[in-house]
């Protein structure tokens, strides 16, 4: 670059000089000279000169400002070292003091935690803590760690901001008060406005309050004391299958029966194919990875179960062992409520439904796993879900690549609504909201010897509209044929194309009034009126 500039340089100097010499020879008032034929060349090369002098003085002043900055920064961190070195200098002999018990700060008689508050606060600002009401620049250069900041001066300092705060918070309100007044303008939007700064004020007048709490801890030299938390109500959770009305569901595959289920074919469902990076297009599914062999419902009163393959061994089909990191039986533990989701949020411990899918290794995933043991020979689909099931319980950002595809079609006679023909065949991914950020899964697993349980319990991960929508399509399963497959999101071309890892189709399941008629037939065999459980088999 320097080269560059050099020869540019020189040579717009060799064009000036060669053209102010001609120009020397031929006086430039004559007309019959040719000086005037040379002037535009002139000031043509001087503004080229100038331009390049610009260039080089704009080069100069960047590369000093590139020097002044990592002068600057290097000087920050210099001092940031110094003053986490003497931190850690005064912390280790305050502790060793209060180790040996010799020399004492404070008057004999102090209680430790008085002497440990006037050292700390000696050895180091108050605004250093993580405590403190409100923070002081501490990034600019005329701040030294040598100067002590009173702890009681810092308190009222916070007051001070604090109260200021809620005096400008406590105009705006009226303000916006008095606008809405005389505008007499009830909308949304003015509302909305009227009620956001009151919760300012509110907000202002706590931090208020809170500062007041310090300076009285400083002026009085106590202990502060953590303000009271709302703790959450304890979530009992359920390990036992005793008191929960439960259905195992019938398997009908010859012809689709009310209350029913049935094996449903992956390729029915149209996943990312091998180039869906490049064209977007989508592809019947492969053979599924696992096959659904038990479907069973719960009616849990108090919230979600997980765990029910863990606590009950009879639910895993048999014996069940790995095959090379993938686990011979696979469930899926989906809680959706029974009740229509609330406003006001979600309640740990309200009714709802627990669908319980057992699913076993199909044949051709068992032999590819018993017959290869090099995994980066495997199809990208099998691979992908090996990875998942052994990493995602530690990878929230892995976990999030569970997808369930859900297709619905209505009986004869009835119409399909809306919501479902808008959202039917399209994927609904198994993660959190994020905007800014990557989405983190919702699910949550449990293993065992040759098994794993995942775990998702609507309730609690869905929203306020993806509750109601599961409770409405809960709610009209009785009127529906639906096919439910689960699969992996493919994110690169080394885990396309997408392959269903377990799929059912289920035939207008009336859940309430299964279970009406389960409920009356118990109590009709017991004489005592009893109802201790709905059982269709022995689970242990």
């Amino acid at each position: 670059m320097k080269k560059a500039r050099q020869k540019l340089r020189n040579l717009v100097r060799k064009h000036l000089d060669r053209i102010r010499a001609k120009t020397a020879r031929s006086p430039r008032n004559s007309r019959d000279s040719d000086s005037d034929e040379d002037l535009p060349k002139v000031r043509k090369y001087e503004r080229l000169e100038r331009a390049v002098r610009k260039q080089l003085a704009k080069g100069r002043a960047a590369r000093r400002k590139l020097y002044e900055l990592r002068h600057t920064i290097e000087r920050r961190k210099n001092r940031k070292r110094a003053r986490a070195a003497e931190k850690a200098a005064a912390r280790a002999s305050l502790l060793a003091g209060y180790a040996s018990e010799g020399d004492r700060v404070s008057p004999p008689g102090t209680p430790p935690f008085k002497a440990r508050q006037r050292e700390f606060a000696t050895a180091s600002p108050l605004h250093r803590r993580s405590g403190s009401v409100s923070s002081v620049d501490v990034s600019s250069d005329e701040s030294s760690d040598d100067e002590v900041v009173d702890p009681l001066q810092q308190a009222l300092q916070g007051v001070d901001r604090a109260a200021m705060a809620s005096h400008l918070s406590l105009v705006t309100l009226g303000l916006v008060g008095y606008d809405l007044i005389q505008s007499e303008d009830y909308s949304f939007r003015r509302l909305a406005t009227l009620a956001i700064a009151i919760a300012c004020w509110l907000c202002h007048a706590g931090e208020v309050k809170k500062a007041a709490l310090k300076a009285a801890t400083a002026v009085l030299d106590v202990p502060e004391t953590p303000l009271p938390t709302r703790r959450e109500p304890p979530r009992r959770m359920r390990t036992m299958l005793e008191d929960v009305p439960r259905w195992t569901v019938p398997r009908e595959e010859a012809e689709p029966t009310p209350n029913t289920w049935r094996h449903s074919p992956a390729d029915t469902f149209q996943l990312r194919g091998g180039s869906y990076l490049r064209d977007r297009v989508k592809i019947k599914s492969d053979k599924a990875t696992y096959e659904v062999v038990d479907v069973r419902v719960l009616r849990s009163p108090e919230g979600a179960m997980p765990d029910l393959l863990t606590h009950h061994p009879s639910l895993r089909g048999g014996e069940t062992r790995s095959l090379n990191g993938l686990p011979e039986t696979l469930a899926l533990n989906i809680a959706a409520p029974c009740e229509a989701p609330s406003i006001s949020g979600w309640r740990p411990a309200s009714p709802c439904w627990i669908l319980l899918l057992v699913l076993k290794i199909a044949d051709h995933a068992r032999a590819i796993a018993t017959d290869e043991p090099d995994v980066s020979k495997w199809p990208p689909g099998l691979r992908l879900c090996r990875r998942w099931l052994r990493d995602a319980p530690n990878d929230p950002y892995l976990c999030a690549r569970l997808k369930g595809v859900f297709q619905v079609r209505a009986l004869d006679g009835e119409q399909l609504p809306r919501v479902f023909a808008k959202w039917s065949g399209k994927p609904v991914l198994m993660a959190a909201a994020g905007a800014l950020s990557r989405r983190q899964g919702l699910a949550k697993f449990s293993r065992g010897p040759g098994f794993v349980e995942v775990h998702l319990d609507i309730g609690e991960s869905f929203s306020y509209m993806g509750r109601g929508a599961v409770y409405l399509m809960m709610s009209k399963l009785s009127t529906l044929d639906a096919d439910v497959c689960f699969t992996l999101e493919g994110r690169a071309d080394d885990e396309l194309p997408e392959v269903v890892f377990g799929a059912a189709s289920f035939t207008a399941l009336d859940l309430e009034q299964k279970f009406k008629q389960l409920r009356q037939r118990a109590l009709e065999s017991l004489p005592s009126g009893e109802f201790a459980g709905l059982f269709d088999d022995d689970i242990k």
